[in-house]
């Protein structure tokens, strides 16, 4: 996530017109779901895949239309942002982050399924990280 905001500016060319306003769009749509999903974890939030303790199954709000909402914010932050700056390298990042998320998500989700009877039937229903789509 760091070397997406942390390429330097001049290895793309800010996009004007559609193109500027879908990067900002992006990003802006990104952050409102991090607050969101992070909002309806509460207490539960960490950073490390393994589900804290005495947290419950959160499949509500923003885990209703995504399992890993914060993770798909941060791939769709890092998409608006190569869009934004029209870089190639902030698309491979975006792609690498995806890659992560993806591996990071399968191994927290053996941990989820071990902690919670019913997350096997919400992962059937709902998408890992973005709605219709996977």
């Amino acid at each position: 996530m760091l070397a997406v905001v942390a390429l330097p500016p001049w290895l793309g060319h800010l996009a004007d017109g559609a193109m500027r306003a879908a990067g900002i769009a992006l990003i802006a749509t990104s952050i409102a779901l991090f607050a969101w999903a992070k909002r309806v974890l509460g207490r539960s939030f960490t950073p490390f895949p393994r589900p804290v303790d005495d947290a419950t199954l959160c499949t509500t709000g923003a885990y209703g239309i995504a399992r890993h909402p914060i993770y798909a914010s941060l791939i769709v932050f890092a998409a608006g942002w190569a869009i934004l700056w029209r870089s190639p390298e902030g698309a491979a990042c975006a792609l690498l982050l995806l890659a992560f998320f993806d591996l990071k998500s399968r191994r927290e989700e053996l941990w989820l399924e071990r902690k919670y009877a019913g997350y096997a039937a919400y992962r059937e229903r709902v998408k890992r990280f973005f709605p219709f789509v996977y």
